[in-house]
């Protein structure tokens, strides 16, 4: 992918999307809004009208920092989801191993051990895996709901 979007005001565009970048686009797109969003927490030059809980006109010093605050969480909320798609989920949790028989070449133990219940502790950390993965997975929702929902937002 080649993108040259020049200075504003005067943009001209010119964007080459190969073949593979549409493979796992969402791997590809936060590649791009992960520094991005970095870089609108670094330069930020506002906030968003509606991180204010009053739509007045005018704002206290404490309203400001309320407002800012809680942009601040959703910007980090953001930035930390495409951060981990863009990276191949790095901190997505690990199952502990068990005897199962992982390696290549062990299909009979594997099939021996489908046929066997597992015992408490497999049965405990399976249970402990899928709650880590789950909350793991919603905290991923979370900041690319965010993302939607503040897009036209995203500016500094």
């Amino acid at each position: 992918m080649k993108v040259d979007i020049g200075r504003y005001p005067n943009q001209i565009r010119r964007i080459k999307i190969h073949e593979w970048d549409c493979w796992s686009v969402d791997w590809t797109l936060a590649q791009i809004i992960e520094p991005m969003i970095k870089r609108i927490m670094a330069d930020k030059r506002g906030i968003p009208g509606c991180m204010f809980e009053d739509k007045n006109i005018e704002y206290t010093d404490e309203e400001f920092a309320k407002a800012e605050h809680r942009w601040n969480e959703i910007l980090e909320k953001i930035r930390w989801a495409m951060y981990e798609i863009g990276h191949s989920e790095p901190n997505q949790p690990e199952r502990k191993r068990s005897n199962i028989g992982s390696r290549r070449g062990d299909w009979a133990k594997f099939i021996q051990k489908l046929k066997t219940p597992i015992s408490k502790e497999e049965k405990a950390d399976l249970d402990e895996f899928s709650e880590k993965s789950k909350a793991y997975n919603n905290r991923i929702q979370e900041g690319c709901e965010l993302f939607g929902k503040y897009f036209q937002n995203l500016w500094t």
